[in-house]
Order: C-alpha cells, then sequence, then structure tokens
C-alpha cells in the first residue's frame, strides 16, 4: 500500500513538471505573438516599406521572365555562340554536349547551369564564364587545364594531371611531359575530374620549380616517383639524361606551398650537378639536408 501511495505521489510530481513545461511553452509563444503584434503597430511605416519592397521585386522578376527570357528579339543561333580560350576542345563539341542546334533565349542560357555543367562535363577546363551582348553574339570564354605530368602506367586513355593535382584526358601527345609513379592508388581514384591525394602534391611542386632547369637542375626532370610507400620516405627523381636523385624535405608530405626546405634543397643538388668532379657520377643522395652523397 505504502508503494502504491509512492508510486501516485511520483506520478502526480510528474504530471506537475509536464503542465509546467507546457505552460512554459505556451508563455513563450505568446510572448513573441505579442512582440510581433508591438512591433507592428509601432512601425507600420517601416513594415509598408518592406512589403512595397516584396512586392516590387516580385514583380521584377515577372516582367524580366516576361521580357527577355520569352522574348524571340534574344533568340541565338547556334552559329552566334562563340566559345573563346579553347585550344584543345573543339567548339563542335561543346555545343554537342548540350545540344545547342537551334536558336536558344540568350537570358535563359546566361541563367542556366550550362557553365557549371560544363566544368563537370569536361575536367580540362578549369573555368568558364557566358557573356552576353544585346543584339550581338553569345560568348562561352573557357580556360583549359595545362598539363604538368602524366601519370605512370598502362592507362589507357592516358592520364596527365596539372598543377593543382586534377586528373584529365589530354587530347594531345603526353609522352614529352614528366612521370610520375610509385604509388599505389584504386582504379576509382584515378579517374578524370578527381584529384590526386594531397600528400602526392609534393610531386607537382617540385616539378612545377624544376621546370626552371637552368637554376636548379642542369636537365630536365623525366620521373618522380616514390622511394617508399609514402610520400615522407622520399622521392626518386631521374633526369633526362640519366642521372638519379633521391630526395626528401622537412613535412613534404603536409605542406601546401612551395616550401623553403624544398627550394633548398634543389639549389645544393644542382650545385653538386654541376660540379666536373661528380662527372660520370649517377647516382646522388639528397636525402639529409646538410649534405649531398654522390655514387655510380
Amino acid at each position: 500500500m505504502d508503494d502504491f501511495s509512492a508510486m501516485s505521489s511520483r506520478r502526480g510530481k510528474s504530471s506537475k513538471r509536464a503542465k509546467g513545461r507546457a505552460n512554459g511553452g505556451i508563455s513563450v509563444i505568446s510572448a513573441f505573438l505579442s512582440f510581433c503584434t508591438n512591433w507592428i503597430l509601432r512601425f507600420p511605416i517601416l513594415l509598408s516599406i518592406f512589403v512595397v519592397a516584396v512586392l516590387t521585386w516580385v514583380a521584377f522578376k515577372g516582367f524580366r521572365v516576361a521580357y527577355y527570357e520569352k522574348n524571340e528579339v534574344f533568340l541565338v543561333a547556334p552559329e552566334d555562340i562563340i566559345v573563346r580560350g579553347n585550344s584543345t576542345i573543339s567548339q563542335e563539341y561543346i555545343l554537342q554536349c548540350f545540344r545547342i542546334h537551334e536558336p536558344r533565349n540568350a537570358y535563359e542560357l546566361l541563367q542556366s547551369d550550362i557553365v557549371a555543367r560544363l566544368s563537370q562535363t569536361l575536367p580540362i577546363l578549369k573555368d568558364a564564364k557566358m557573356t552576353y551582348t544585346a543584339g550581338g553574339k553569345l560568348e562561352i570564354w573557357v580556360e583549359e587545364r595545362m598539363p604538368l605530368a602524366r601519370i605512370a602506367g598502362n592507362i589507357r586513355p592516358p592520364l596527365v594531371v596539372d598543377e593543382e593535382g586534377k586528373i584529365f584526358i589530354y587530347s594531345r601527345p603526353t609522352t614529352t611531359y614528366p612521370e610520375i609513379g610509385g604509388f599505389d592508388l584504386p582504379d576509382e581514384e584515378l579517374q578524370p575530374g578527381n584529384s590526386l591525394p594531397t600528400s602526392l602534391h609534393c610531386m607537382l611542386r617540385l616539378l612545377s620549380v624544376a621546370a626552371d632547369t637552368a637554376e636548379f637542375l642542369p636537365s630536365a626532370v623525366k620521373r618522380v616517383s616514390l622511394l617508399g610507400i609514402h610520400p615522407e620516405d622520399g622521392l626518386k627523381v631521374t633526369l633526362v639524361d640519366g642521372r638519379k636523385i633521391d630526395l626528401a624535405w622537412d613535412d613534404m608530405a603536409t605542406e601546401t606551398e612551395i616550401s623553403e626546405d624544398m627550394v633548398d634543397r634543389l639549389r645544393k643538388v644542382a650545385l653538386v650537378l654541376r660540379s666536373p668532379s661528380v662527372e660520370g657520377k649517377t647516382h646522388f643522395n639528397a636525402m639529409a639536408p646538410d649534405r649531398v652523397t654522390v655514387s655510380e
């Protein structure tokens, strides 16, 4: 009997707490509605201005759709759509991607997501935009990515990568570009439109700096590959003249910009490579920051 009384007492308290929370919620809502009502009564002019502004905006949008996007004056024929900035992708191919085979409204095209879809469809495009001159032509301005290196392996079609690490297909011959490899990435990661992992960008930064062969290296880079399973294990750089350099620097797998450590290491290597005393030597170890070891 005592247990039953205790349970009843607890239920009564729980019920009171629940009612208290409900009453508290109602009080908050009532306070909010009261505040809104007082604000409207105190500031009727501001409310009127807000309503007029909203109605004006809606009317303007409706006028724009009716006048610009439905007006045949602004129709553009396919031959009046010009692609600029393209060197490897033809204009015809770009227009075919979006089935622009008949006159289209220029303002409708400007409002569409054609540029975004263009970049997604063609990973080689780094940027794109559209411009239109009334009574004139619609122009699609594109910026194509330039290959920095090709990815090693029996990949068909061959894949290249730019300095930002973006992977794409290049329609021109790629055999003259340096090769990067030594990493084991799944096939689904090595797809056009994807990017190399950030840890592998040290290869790209090295190639970007070493392209200035007059200052850093007496011979162009032929290949860059990993020495181990991780970039911080070091890189093996093979020059066009056959000489090989084992190279490492601090934070090479985590840095996001060209570091002074890498530039300093390359300068030290270049100084040794140009020395007459190493003529005939083919292997240079620059893993340590303060010395370069030379061997056959």
